[in-house]
């Protein structure tokens, strides 16, 4: 709705190179599998707690403000922006942005997509360890 809205007043300009919508298309590919690490992360914390709804709203939280969604990140100040830069957040919906507007500010697509390649492996190990722990701790009674 927002893009509609901002596509009646201001003048849309998308790119117009295939090779720019492919590159955009394996960074969103890379940042949903980032999306599923951290769901996943997430949702492995009902294993431990009676219920994981506070910190799956916290995480939504968090992901809305540090992904991009809300604020563009080369809007926040010093210390902020540089911390909201390497979290994985930024690689859900700034980076694929940050590739379809073509504004990768200093770094080379390959730097983008290894920054979300490597956040998607230490998310998908961190949570595969997780699942390895809940699995010892789950106990099944009854059919």
């Amino acid at each position: 709705m927002p893009l509609a809205l901002g596509a009646l007043v201001f003048e849309l300009a998308l790119p117009s190179d295939p090779l720019v919508w492919a590159e955009f298309l394996l960074a969103v590919v890379l940042a949903v599998v980032v999306s599923f690490g951290v769901r996943f992360l997430v949702s492995l914390a009902g294993f431990w707690l009676h219920d994981s709804e506070g910190v799956r709203a916290a995480v939504m939280v968090l992901s809305m403000f540090f992904s991009g969604m809300l604020l563009p990140l080369t809007l926040f100040p010093g210390a902020l922006g540089e911390l909201a830069r390497v979290l994985p957040f930024s690689a859900m919906v700034q980076l694929p942005a940050d590739v379809l507007l073509q504004r990768r500010t200093g770094y080379s697509l390959l730097t983008l997509y290894g920054f979300q390649l490597a956040w998607a492996a230490a998310l998908l190990m961190l949570g595969r360890v997780a699942q390895a722990l809940a699995v010892r701790k789950v106990v099944v009674q009854g059919g």
